[in-house]
């Protein structure tokens, strides 16, 4: 099946139309290309695994989202949308695809940092308090990674359980660069020894791309720092890695 979105074409596959298994989205380097003759034209191509699989061992996330008052920022390409409401909105995606056997955690930092919904299995009391509670976050103030991400690594993952911290920020660390750069460095060690891998995903401009690199790589345990792009597709990454988890996704 073929759909439109905005720019770009989806193609999903599946065993039958209620079932969807693969997104295939194809984008063009350029809005508009003229041209009188054949020319070369560059594009984008991602695939995506929808996670509808719950086989395999339950998942542990844990979700630390910026909620400085650079977040407020559109997320640009003509759209009003703040690129925190787009980030809340892929974390509400996300936790639509945990079952009961599945556990989060809901952390936000700014200068300061929030433990809004403690690590938890997803009950249908949980699923509605997390849903509250990112209702709740609003931007303001400056950055400080470390705080939220310390509340994120205490506990350790059960053997059980696939565990992963999932980091987005669009900022650096600010004013306080030097404390929490020298506290960043330490909780990357941390997770290393918990072995709970970081997937930070950085969005615009200013974010501290070397920094984050770094930790992810001193993480390890497959860790990564990923760019989006585009907020809005967030909520893509973030499914993605679940079907990755869950075994569903595409080698």
């Amino acid at each position: 099946m073929i759909s439109r979105k905005g720019e770009r074409e989806v193609f999903v596959t599946g065993l039958d139309t209620t079932e969807r298994l693969l997104e295939v989205s194809v984008r063009l380097g350029r809005q508009v290309t003229l041209a009188t003759s054949p020319v070369r034209v560059q594009v984008l191509v991602e695939t995506r695994p929808v996670a509808r699989s719950v086989s395999g061992p339950p998942v542990d996330l844990r979700l630390v989202l910026d909620r400085s008052e650079s977040m407020s920022g559109s997320v640009g390409h003509g759209e009003d949308q703040s690129k925190l409401k787009a980030a809340k909105d892929a974390a509400v995606a996300l936790l639509g695809e945990l079952t009961s056997l599945d556990r989060a955690m809901l952390v936000s930092f700014n200068d300061n940092h929030e433990v809004h919904v403690p690590r938890a299995y997803v009950k249908k009391r949980t699923r509605a308090r997390f849903i509250r509670e990112l209702e709740g976050i609003v931007p303001r103030g400056s950055t400080f990674i470390s705080g939220g991400l310390a509340h994120a690594l205490e506990e350790r993952a059960e053997m059980t359980e696939l565990s992963r911290v999932l980091l987005f920020t669009d900022g650096q660390s600010w004013p306080n660069k030097d404390i929490d750069h020298a506290e960043l460095i330490d909780l990357a060690d941390r997770a290393r020894n918990l072995q709970v891998p970081l997937l930070i995903y950085g969005t615009g401009p200013d974010y501290d791309w070397h920094l984050l690199k770094q930790l992810a790589v001193r993480a390890g345990h497959g860790s990564y720092l990923k760019h989006v792009m585009d907020v809005r597709e967030l909520r893509e990454h973030m499914l993605g890695e679940l079907a990755y988890l869950r075994g569903t996704a595409i080698d």
